[in-house]
Order: structure tokens, then sequence, then C-alpha cells
């Protein structure tokens, strides 16, 4: 994600979809997705949030103009299963956007 200068959450342009394929979506639609700690078991709570319906979107706080790189944890369940998978979310430098 590039760096923009307020403290709004943006989207990072990935969502449960570009980590779980759902074969049956129709009669067994993911119904809740969250973010975690790398383990996948701790809370996080560090400015990555998953929006509350599909398609389960990222966001994140993006006003650090030195950048971050976050290892976290997608957990994302339906009616009959829950899978998580450990994903890297991060902002790029302002520099290397060109937008300081």
């Amino acid at each position: 994600m590039p760096f923009t200068p307020n403290n709004a959450a943006h989207y990072s342009k990935i969502n449960a979809d570009s980590f779980f394929i759902n074969k049956d979506n129709q009669n067994c639609p993911v119904e809740r997705c969250e973010i975690r700690q790398p383990d996948c078991k701790s809370n996080y709570t560090g400015g990555i949030y998953v929006d509350e319906k599909a398609p389960f979107g990222i966001f994140a706080h993006t006003d650090f103009p030195e950048g971050w790189n976050n290892q976290v944890c997608l957990i994302c369940e339906n009616q009959n299963v829950t899978r998580s998978i450990q994903i890297e979310v991060n902002q790029l430098n302002c520099n290397d956007t060109g937008n300081c």
C-alpha cells in the first residue's frame, strides 16, 4: 500500500478471495474473517483490519512515512470449516511511491 498522510484506514486491494477458494459460495458462503497475530491465536491490535462483510477486504493505516511490513494471520470461516493463513501486509516508504 502507498503512504497516505492522514490517519484513515485504506483498502489494500486484497481480500479473503485472494487467499481462499470457496467452491460452494452460493450455499456455504464465508461468514466471518478476522486478523490475528502471526500465531493465529492471539488478538491483533496493530492497525490492520478486515471488513465485516464479503469480500472481507483488508484495510490498514498508511500514514507512516518510513513504511512498515507486518506478518499477520487471516482467519475465515463458513458454516463447515475455519481456515487460516499467515500473510504479509505492508505500506511502502513514501519515497518509494513518490508521494511524501
